[in-house]
């Protein structure tokens, strides 16, 4: 990797790497742990998992949660506790809170906790536990903010017929040698469906693709496993996207830096979440819209100029990402 740390950090942060574990991620803001829906796949947590919860997802623990086996937990986002719930996780398991992530208590409670094997890691009435931290049998170890090897901010599937077309977009590469895309028709066995050479080494926007052809289960599962040099990797967020997907041709639009119109040629039926994302994967602006068609005014918050993801998605399968210049 790109820095020095010591062996027992690096260890702890890629000890996942070699379990082939299965990745499930947060894609509810705000969704209760204990809730399928929270989740993509659509299960909660288990035994063996690397559990993703990503920038502006908030996972809930309003109940008690117990694994009775290893997990790995990336915290890039908020773990947020409230009603004296705990989170029970045997001494193998280790939670990474990255730079922006916390966990977090409702009430400032200290019966909300964090216990790993006979640990207390996190107490409610300490306040927020900021990252960058790791969380172990142990205790609590702050460690130094490790930089990732690639930063995405852009993974889109979109239908062309038989075939798939898989879109991703890096912001930044250090060290990086290869991109492996992985399908899945259930969202846990995986199947590695073809490769692509990474930049390397780079700081401006670069725009990968590659099609899957004759791709034609009912719902498909996808993900990009990043391979570093030295043969450490990251997955990104798992990606869906149904046989039957007939998504609006949708167009957005900048008509200042703060207003945005997002066209609908014809209507959803669902409820969408509109986003704009900046280019080291924040995101800046959000706006939720039941059954939208025609033009729909996305108001957005003060924000510097720059390259920006507008990224449109329902929970039926619609999943859209437009670049944009602000």
């Amino acid at each position: 990797m790109k820095s020095i740390y010591s062996l027992f950090i690096v260890f702890s942060l890629f000890t996942f790497s070699t379990l082939n574990a299965t990745t499930i991620t947060a894609t509810v803001n705000h969704g209760d742990w204990t809730s399928n829906g929270t989740w993509t796949p659509n299960r909660t947590p288990q035994t063996g998992d690397t559990i993703i919860i990503p920038t502006g997802i908030t996972v809930n623990v309003f109940t008690n949660v117990a694994i009775s086996g290893y997990v790995y937990v990336q915290l890039y986002g908020t773990l947020l506790f409230n009603q004296s719930a705990k989170l029970d996780l045997v001494s193998s398991s280790k939670i990474y809170i990255y730079a922006g992530g916390k966990v977090s208590s409702l009430n400032s409670s200290s019966s909300d906790q964090v216990r790993i094997g006979s640990s207390s890691v996190y107490k409610g009435n300490i306040g927020d536990l900021n990252g960058p931290v790791l969380l172990d049998n142990g205790g609590s170890h702050p460690v130094a903010a490790i930089p990732l090897p690639v930063k995405f901010v852009k993974f889109v599937l979109v239908r062309q017929q038989a075939n798939v077309l898989v879109q991703w977009s890096t912001a930044q590469e250090s060290n990086s040698s290869y991109f492996t895309i992985e399908r899945s028709e259930n969202g846990v066995s995986w199947t590695s469906i073809g490769t692509v050479k990474a930049a390397g080494e780079s700081s401006s926007l670069i725009n990968y693709t590659f099609t899957d052809k004759n791709a034609n289960g009912s719902i498909l599962y996808y993900r990009i496993k990043q391979v570093d040099l030295d043969g450490a990797y990251i997955y990104t967020q798992v990606a869906t996207i149904k046989s039957t997907d007939s998504n609006a041709a949708i167009k957005v639009t900048s008509t200042s830096k703060n207003t945005l119109l997002i066209n609908f040629s014809q209507q959803v039926k669902s409820k969408v979440m509109m986003r704009l994302i900046s280019a080291s994967g924040q995101v800046v602006s959000q706006q939720d819209v039941s059954n939208p068609s025609g033009q729909i005014v996305f108001a957005t918050t003060n924000h510097a100029s720059g390259i920006y993801i507008v990224n449109i998605t329902d929970a039926n399968g619609l999943s859209i990402a437009k670049q944009i210049l602000l």
